[in-house]
């Protein structure tokens, strides 16, 4: 357990360093590094636990346990960057609430019970849990089912968060790769499982002893260990999309601008001969706001045309575009179909297969291969 408590600490400390050298250092990448440094001194503290003698320092028996209220919150906070949606430090602070409670209690207990006696307590319950002698405390089971039930709120809310970013940028960008944020989402769920499965098996255990309690630590540090690197590998190649929209905006161009159904239509008739003719859905990175500066038209009233005729996103709209030219050049030509994507816009392999057969209902390949024997 030792190597991987290092490990983990090595690891969590490099991920920290190689975002904080970045040339700009955003809002989500500042919440992803308040993550990371989390998991980093836990780590560190999980290895003094088991390396140093605590006589030194008793308060780390304290501190540690403690920090488990602020996984959830940590990446709460992260997801809500990500969103735009982060207000003042005073406004978010009541976040740390139940964290603050719980360090409250462990500063009476330090001051309370000496040092060595601290240090005695402590040892004494961990050979105990060890021998699966330890007569529970109804505090300490309160304290384990309030870790579990906090982090499962927080992750839940997390989760939602993400989903309402992966759904906004579908309104905004025509190619995802580089903004997409579905690895938070698996990751969550893993987190999820990953957390509180061992502190589940921990508070079941603790009232009805089962496993052994140092199988269930080494598994825990080890899914500590397997969520930093997920979490660390991913924020570091992570570009963040500017997904702010004002809904209010958009009202008011519809109510204002686009008020006569006529009006719409007609500029939706305009919108689909340019992208027929001037073909800008062949811009890889073309993005909602360069295709209106093309159109001289405001973005939210663009995305109102789109979304009102053509009743899908920007994304759809576009890569609808892209597939039809990519129908053709399957016709005709017998070019390698990654290189065919590539030429209309796509810059996904996976992006482009998933894209082509929610329009046509087969895979590129399929296609091609119809086409031949229709011929």
């Amino acid at each position: 357990m030792t190597e991987i408590l290092i490990a983990g600490t090595c690891i969590t400390g490099f991920s920290i360093f190689l975002l904080v050298r970045k040339e700009k250092i955003t809002t989500p990448v500042l919440f992803s590094v308040m993550v990371l440094t989390l998991w980093f001194f836990r780590f560190f503290f999980l290895y003094l636990k088991v390396k140093v003698d605590l006589i030194n320092i008793p308060w780390i028996v304290l501190v540690d346990q403690n920090l488990f209220f602020l996984d959830g919150v940590f990446l709460f906070w992260y997801t809500k960057a990500i969103n735009k949606e982060t207000k003042s430090v005073l406004k978010e602070s009541f976040h740390l609430i139940p964290f603050l409670i719980a360090v409250g209690y462990a500063v009476m207990t330090y001051f309370s019970i000496p040092g060595e006696n601290l240090i005695r307590t402590f040892q004494n319950i961990s050979e105990q849990l060890e021998k699966q002698a330890r007569a529970y405390s109804i505090y300490e089971l309160i304290f384990i089912l309030g870790i579990i039930t906090h982090n499962l709120i927080y992750l839940g809310l997390s989760f939602k968060k993400v989903k309402k970013y992966n759904k906004a940028i579908l309104f905004h960008y025509s190619n995802l790769n580089k903004v997409n944020i579905k690895w938070l989402n698996k990751f969550i769920l893993i987190w999820l499982i990953l957390l509180t499965l061992p502190l589940l098996i921990y508070f079941i255990n603790y009232i009805y002893p089962v496993f052994e309690i140092g199988l269930i630590q080494n598994i825990f540090v080890f899914s500590l260990f397997i969520s930093a690197v997920i979490f660390g590998s991913n924020v570091l190649m992570q570009s963040y999309a500017n997904v702010t929209v004002a809904k209010k905006t958009i009202s008011r161009h519809r109510n204002k601008s686009l008020k006569n159904p006529d009006q719409v239509a007609q500029k939706f008739m305009d919108l689909e001969n340019y992208m027929q003719q001037k073909k800008p859905y062949l811009e890889t990175n073309l993005t909602l706001g360069s295709l209106a500066e093309q159109l001289k038209m405001n973005a939210n009233e663009l995305s109102f045309i789109i979304n009102n005729q053509s009743k899908g996103n920007f994304f759809e709209f576009v890569n609808f575009y892209r597939i039809e030219s990519v129908k053709k050049a399957l016709e005709y030509t017998d070019e390698q179909i990654i290189q065919i994507a590539y030429d209309n816009g796509f810059n996904s392999k996976s992006t482009f297969n998933e894209v082509f057969k929610k329009v046509t209902g087969v895979t590129p390949t399929q296609y091609r291969k119809n086409v031949g024997q229709n011929k």
